[in-house]
């Protein structure tokens, strides 16, 4: 009975809007990257925080199970939880990418091109995981790395955001009242973000949610100075001035008779 209830709760956490997730995606050059999720369930706290035994019995367990949270992640995931908060960051080589990184190299310009259609999981934290140790629960929240289990929606622990069924899955968080955003940070200066909700030189915001809805996969591209070329230009550039210019002044040179 105490599982059902933290299942109601979490739903209505939900549907109140009061737990929101963050993905920061930091793009390197050299193809990695580093991904960090924060997820905030501190309003879990709240919600189950009553006279009642079985509220009561909420708020403890659910504050046992963050104190442990971090434990159930995979090598490779570090993990910390604060205030109900809970973080999650996972490097990315680019033999292992979930995203598309393309680069093109121009005369004195690097450009770079990221596409994202696919949501990676890096762990799940599931309704069972914050109350009382209800292993059985058919629900996985969203607001961990996946969509979970919840129906047909999330079983394979990834989101792609074109698929046939991520309009539905949009509509259904939307309905919840779940902020959902994607921020990239890009090497080089970014000059096209299409759909970002706010972007400067280095970073675009995504929302989610809408990307799901509108089944249109995140796409920035950035450019850069390619010193290296720059560099070799410059060498080159400046061999030849002096080269032109021992010539003039051999050209100059008085002959002697």
């Amino acid at each position: 009975m105490r599982g059902w209830i933290a299942i109601v709760l979490v739903f209505a956490a939900m549907l109140a809007g009061c737990i929101s997730t963050e993905m920061t995606h930091v793009q390197h050059a050299d193809g990695g990257a580093d991904i960090t999720q924060t997820t905030d369930m501190s309003a879990l706290s709240s919600l189950g925080a009553s006279d009642s035994s079985y509220g009561s019995a909420y708020s403890e367990a659910l504050s046992s199970s963050l104190e442990t949270v971090c434990d159930k992640y995979e090598e490779g995931v570090a993990c910390s939880q604060e205030d109900g908060t809970v973080t999650l960051k996972k490097h990315f080589r680019a033999t292992d990418a979930f995203y598309k990184f393309e680069v093109k190299d121009e005369i004195f310009v690097k450009k770079y091109r990221l596409t994202v259609d696919r949501i990676e999981s890096l762990g799940d934290v599931s309704s069972s995981s914050l109350a009382a140790n209800t292993t059985d629960s058919a629900y996985s929240s969203p607001y961990g790395t996946s969509l979970g289990s919840y129906g047909d929606l999330g079983a394979d622990d990834t989101v792609t955001l074109t698929s046939s069924r991520s309009k539905m899955i949009g509509n259904l968080l939307e309905q919840m009242k779940m902020e959902y955003t994607y921020t990239i940070r890009m090497p080089g200066k970014i000059s096209e973000a299409q759909g970002a909700v706010s972007q400067n030189e280095s970073e675009a915001t995504f929302d989610l949610i809408k990307q799901m809805q509108d089944r249109k996969p995140i796409v920035v591209m950035s450019e850069e100075v390619n010193w290296p070329l720059v560099l070799i230009a410059g060498i080159f550039g400046f061999m030849g001035i002096v080269l032109a210019a021992l010539g003039v002044m051999l050209m100059l040179k008085p002959k002697q008779v």
